[in-house]
């Protein structure tokens, strides 16, 4: 579950629907599954009390289960969708999560039970459930992270056979299996020869094998895509899926260790797909955060030395594109601020708080009387009594 999270998330460009529900359900899930094991003995004879307890804590697993469900596929809604492989066999996934854990509502449930216990409908419901849905995780987890494993990117083609088939053939296996459970057709029997109520199932029997084969048969293009494409498979290249997770910030090349130099340091979280404010759809958890960034920006602006222009009479601070100044009119020991002008794209950020500051401060420094004409600069010293002592007597703010 989450392998096919992360794929999703991925490839659906965008984050993660729901992530600390997602969380919690699957901790809820691991739980409870610790005492639903009461469902595989319905009819064993217990205690048709110990029987009501297992079908509660049985159906209630289904509420995690549904969350996990729902936040998947508000993950897919109106996303952007890379219909790759990997991503197709996650979304298999939860098709296969829905439709096993729907008849997992009726073998859970101790009345329910009685008619479909140790039939092949059990057995379609275990395997859609536990079987298939494992496997296209697996599936979608090989698929996507083969290139950083071998540093080359398998055959999308065959990929595409691969998925198909194995979808096609699965659920021509184990939906089928559901009816021929209702009819009551017992599991782990041998053969089925000697009770002639069923011979009319032994067409369905044959489909479902041919539907087997066919699909095991294909696991064969898996595999020759999978060891054909590590020695010959496009080269792949640093970060195949435009993903945000740590991993792919890695070289392609093998060396030891993962990264050369400096360890990255993580900054956000793994899902900011289609961010608002950024040029490309992903944003890497290395990259600092636009706040992170504003406090870098600010504290290396705040460690500049003030200028002090007497020719064009400005106080100034040097920014990466241009200049935040302070006009000045300096008359004996009385110095007029008369204008503050910051850059337009530093407009709001804090920047002319910083030069007044360092303005002030430099007034206070040479004992000069403060006549602040420019509203920013009065606002600034109003808000701020430490520096009211440098106004001359009777000035009124």
């Amino acid at each position: 579950m989450g392998l096919v999270s992360e794929v999703l998330a991925t490839n659906a460009r965008k984050p993660i629907f729901g992530y600390r529900a997602m969380i919690m359900s699957i901790i809820a899930i691991a739980f409870l599954s610790t005492i639903v094991w009461g469902h595989h003995m319905f009819v064993s004879g217990m205690n048709p009390f110990l029987g009501s307890v297992f079908t509660f804590t049985t159906l209630l697993i289904a509420i995690p289960s549904a969350v996990k469900a729902f936040n998947w596929i508000t993950t897919l809604w109106k996303g952007n969708l890379q219909l790759n492989p990997a991503m197709l066999f996650s979304i298999g996934m939860v098709s296969t999560f829905i439709t096993g854990g729907l008849t997992g509502i009726i073998v859970g449930d101790s009345t329910l039970d009685i008619n479909v216990h140790d039939t092949y409908f059990v057995v379609a419901h275990f395997h859609l459930v536990m079987g298939i849905s494992a496997l296209y995780g697996m599936f979608a987890g090989i698929y996507h992270w083969f290139p950083k494993m071998f540093g080359r990117m398998l055959n999308k083609n065959l990929g595409y056979i691969h998925v198909w088939v194995t979808t096609i053939c699965a659920y021509g296996v184990f939906f089928p299996m559901h009816f021929i459970g209702l009819a009551g057709l017992p599991r782990r029997y041998y053969t089925n020869t000697a009770f002639p109520l069923f011979d009319d199932l032994q067409n369905v029997n044959v489909v479902m094998t041919v539907f087997a084969l066919v699909g095991g048969a294909f696991q064969l293009v898996f595999l020759w895509n999978f060891f054909s494409s590590i020695f010959y498979g496009k080269r792949a290249p640093q970060n195949p899926w435009r993903s945000t997770t740590l991993e792919w910030t890695t070289p392609v090349e093998h060396m030891h260790g993962n990264w050369p130099g400096e360890i990255p340091h993580v900054h956000r979280w793994p899902y900011d797909y289609s961010k608002p404010g950024h040029d490309v759809d992903f944003v890497p958890q290395n990259i600092l955060s636009l706040f992170t960034l504003k406090i870098i920006v600010m504290n290396e602006i705040a460690d500049q030395q003030l200028i002090v222009n007497e020719d064009e009479n400005q106080f100034e601070l040097q920014l990466e594109d241009g200049k935040a100044v302070v006009e000045y009119v300096l008359t004996g020991n009385k110095i007029n601020l008369v204008h503050t002008e910051v850059p337009k794209e530093f407009t709001g950020k804090g920047i002319a708080a910083i030069l007044v500051k360092k303005v002030l401060e430099y007034v206070k420094q040479k004992n000069y009387i403060l006549i602040p004409s420019c509203s920013y600069v009065a606002k600034y010293v109003d808000n701020h009594p430490e520096y009211h002592s440098l106004l001359s007597e009777g000035y009124q703010m």
